[in-house]
């Protein structure tokens, strides 16, 4: 990828493209282009799947040379590694024979469509929720007061509800429902249905696909909520890849150590129950993955609820929210106020992308009337070729996702000129000399958002105009991982123990029940000690003349680190990055916290000073 953003100026930072999408270069050879012909995909398809789709590596092609793949609402297209040349594409098996009309919505003219999966496994009829008698009812109650009311209150909106529960297999309740107070009063009455069995999570993803399915060849805006108060059991009558149930008592029967029937044990390998688990969650992953690729990825929101014991594990439920950009995962304990919170947060996301079903992309954009009244001054964005500032046209497209740092006062200084310049400028330079370095997937590249500098006027400040710094919205978890004082977060100062279960270093067990949660930790360490590991990174590959920290934003498996607002610590001690650099003090105060891990040596990292 060295030279990718040279060939192609319309990638940002973050591996998306901010070109209108009949600008994206689609350079059709003849096996290409007879392929898509008889598929009948047209060139607008694979523009658009450039734009919006799912990345990752393909095979490489038979001269050895790399190759990109992008899937995105059930086309798939390969091109070589510039994006630019079309190799070859083709439909998914379950996507829509023809693309998507620019402008049509649902079959009842509705602009959204909610799917929501409630967990009726037995667990669900525990009565530890205070003040319901049962955890079922606490989230039919929950369900119909804070998600269902308010839009009952403002008319429905359009808005179509699906209901799926899920035990052993899935049932599918409710198909597209309209939001009235018929729907009110049948999730009310479902508080008192009886829960039973085990709680499967893949016939309910497969029923939620098959509705969802349906919304392919529209535009409505479409939200999966996902709500359990556990791990999936699919993997207590899976085989292992040897053919053994692991997960089945023992046909001798017997009981273990912890009181528990003794479970069939793989004569050939040790780790397969293990292995059955993970094959769970990564199906699980995958189902999501597809309702991405099927529908659009920024079309989907999923909201992971776990409503459980916080002593359950919710490792799957997260990893479920991360497959897609815009995600939630809440963990709530069993709390029927916390729940509440979470259906009211998931509602005003609905809400918002509802709004946004009515003509608009998420976020608040440029105001278009600034131009009109000759408001518009200036636009500038740093370029990473020259280092400097450079000037941008404006565009009446909706490139701007939102306003989300502005500084007034700084501006008139100049300090946020400085701040982009040396901040998510510099910053991003490293951040792909390290991926380079690192040489791991997707899900462990670090980038940084590229922002623009909009000169406005405004008659209330001194000089006539102000300055304001955009960039895109961020989608997902916003997280902190370190700050400019060396504070890292809890999970990535953890200890030994911790760290020890991190990349490449994951141990042992002696009981083979607990595999599951070694890798789990492993996982979290991964992601909580990459960007610690970038910032060490930072001070060696500039010879200790900086150090990026500061490191906050959203990860997911799929584009890995999007980080904003970086602090660049500079060696000389002269403040050259504003306020925040703290210089040689900053530098040692990062590695007084800082513990080195498998991935800082697989880099070769040198301690720092002052450790």
């Amino acid at each position: 990828m060295d030279g990718l953003v040279s060939h192609f100026d319309g990638l940002r930072m973050d591996g998306r493209i901010d070109l209108p999408t009949s600008s994206i270069t689609v350079v059709s050879h003849t096996h290409g282009r007879e392929r898509r012909e008889e598929r009948g995909i047209d060139r607008r398809e694979l523009q658009e799947t450039v734009k919006h789709g799912r990345r990752e590596r393909a095979n490489p092609g038979r001269d050895g040379k790399p190759r990109w793949r992008f899937t995105h609402k059930g086309v798939v297209y390969v091109t070589d590694e510039t994006m630019r040349h079309e190799i070859t594409s083709w439909r998914m098996q379950d996507a829509p024979d023809e693309a998507p009309p620019l402008h049509a919505g649902g079959a009842g003219g509705g602009t959204s469509h909610v799917v929501v999966v409630v967990d009726c496994s037995g667990s669900m009829r525990k009565d530890d929720v205070p003040g319901y008698p049962t955890r079922t009812a606490a989230v039919y109650d929950c369900l119909a007061r804070n998600l269902v009311e308010p839009q009952l209150r403002v008319g429905g909106g359009g808005m179509e509800v699906s209901l799926i529960e899920m035990s052993d297999g899935a049932t599918v309740l409710l198909e597209r429902s309209p939001v009235d107070q018929q729907l009110m009063d049948f999730l009310k009455r479902r508080a008192k249905s009886n829960a039973r069995y085990h709680g499967n999570y893949l016939p309910a993803l497969d029923a939620a696909l098959g509705l969802l399915a349906g919304d392919a060849t529209r535009q409505t805006q479409l939200f999966l909520v996902f709500l359990s108060d556990g791990a999936p059991s699919d993997h207590n009558k899976m085989a292992c890849r040897h053919g053994c149930v692991v997960w089945q008592p023992c046909e001798g029967g017997g009981m273990a150590a912890n009181g528990r029937p003794k479970l069939q044990t793989c004569p050939a390998a040790k780790r397969c129950r293990y292995a059955v688990r993970q094959q769970v969650q990564e199906q699980c992953v995958q189902r999501i993955k597809k309702l991405g690729d099927l529908l659009g990825r920024d079309r989907v929101y999923i909201g992971t609820v776990a409503f459980g014991p916080p002593s359950e594990e919710y490792t799957v439920l997260a990893a479920m929210a991360a497959a897609l950009p815009r995600n939630s995962f809440q963990k709530l304990g069993l709390s029927a106020g916390c729940l509440r919170t979470a259906f009211t947060s998931l509602t005003s996301s609905l809400t918002t992308m509802r709004t946004d079903a009515g003509g608009s992309r998420p976020g608040l954009t440029l105001r278009t009337d600034i131009g009109k009244k000759g408001q518009r001054q200036k636009k500038q964005r740093y370029d990473l070729g020259l280092g400097e500032m450079v000037a941008e046209p404006f565009t009446n497209s909706p490139l701007v996702e939102n306003w989300q740092r502005a500084y007034p006062d700084k501006m008139q200084r100049g300090v946020a000129h400085a701040k982009l310049k040396f901040g998510e400028g510099e910053a991003e330079e490293l951040a792909q000399l390290f991926n380079r370095r690192l040489q791991l997937g997707p899900e462990w590249q670090v980038h940084f958002l590229s922002c623009c500098v909009y000169t406005i006027k405004v008659h209330k400040y001194d000089r006539g105009m102000t300055d304001l710094l955009v960039e895109q919205e961020l989608e997902g978890k916003f997280t902190k991982w370190n700050n400019n004082a060396g504070g890292v977060t809890k999970a990535a100062s953890g200890g030994k123990e911790a760290l020890r279960r991190g990349m490449g270093a994951i141990a042992e067990e002696d009981e083979e029940e607990d595999e599951a949660d070694v890798e789990s930790s492993a996982r979290v360490g991964v992601v909580e000690h990459v960007p610690q590991c970038f910032s060490h990174f930072t001070y060696n590959v500039t010879a200790g003349k900086k150090l990026v920290c500061d490191l906050q934003g959203v990860w997911n498996s799929v584009d890995g680190f999007t980080m904003t607002d970086p602090v660049i610590h500079h060696g000389s001690g002269t403040k050259r990055n504003g306020a925040t650099d703290k210089g040689p003090a900053g530098m040692a105060a990062f590695f007084s916290t800082h513990v080195c891990i498998a991935l800082c040596r697989r880099l070769g990292l040198p301690p720092g000073p002052q450790r």
